[in-house]
């Protein structure tokens, strides 16, 4: 090897453009190139090339999942409420989808049902793990003055979440995303038991 450091160099941006995309497939390859040039010690330089090309694409994911934690981190929640139904002291609201059983509150404001606290779209409070990435059907969050959600079908992303990167936004309306048969009959039961 003439230029080791021009052959590292290259490698280590290598490996950090190559996160961004086809890094995965392309590190797995690096892994075996580097096993079969370790069996064979005329291949040095491709030794040098895949070990410094996979610690290029290491360091770049965990600096790039470090940021997306932390930009999703800042974020919430929000239901847009289309529809109020008033029972009582408090009022049934109706996103998309959505039946919620909360305090008054304006038709077309947004309610913050919850903190993103990960990148891979799970919410808190924490969701039981046979229905992971979508909301529990009766979990309480008083502290936002909603006491009980009854189902979840779908949510609106609402405007502001336009600046997320595309690929997150799609994983996390994908998760946010409860299939149900019908939509008057939980309805229905869910006024019988308030």
């Amino acid at each position: 090897m003439k230029r080791p450091w021009l052959l590292i160099a290259a490698s280590i941006v290598l490996g950090e453009l190559m996160c961004f995309g086809i890094g995965k497939w392309v590190s797995i390859v690096a892994i075996i190139a580097l096993i079969v040039s370790f069996a064979y010690k005329k291949w040095r330089g491709y030794s040098i090339f895949c070990l410094t090309f996979l610690l290029g694409v290491c360091s770049m994911s965990c600096v790039k999942h470090s940021h997306t934690e932390k930009i999703l981190g800042e974020q919430k929640i929000y239901l847009r409420v289309y529809k109020i139904e008033e029972k009582e002291e408090k009022i049934l609201f109706y996103g998309r989808h959505v039946l919620i059983y909360a305090d008054k509150k304006k038709v077309g404001e947004d309610i913050c049902i919850g903190n993103l606290i990960s990148c891979r779209g799970e919410f808190f409070p924490p969701q039981p793990a046979s229905n992971p990435g979508s909301f529990c059907a009766d979990f309480y969050y008083k502290s936002i003055g909603i006491e009980k959600i009854a189902f979840v079908e779908e949510v609106e992303i609402v405007d502001h979440w336009v600046n997320w990167p595309k690929q997150y936004l799609f994983d996390i309306k994908r998760q946010m995303i409860k299939k149900m048969q019908s939509f008057e009959e939980p309805r229905k039961q869910f006024l019988q038991e308030i």
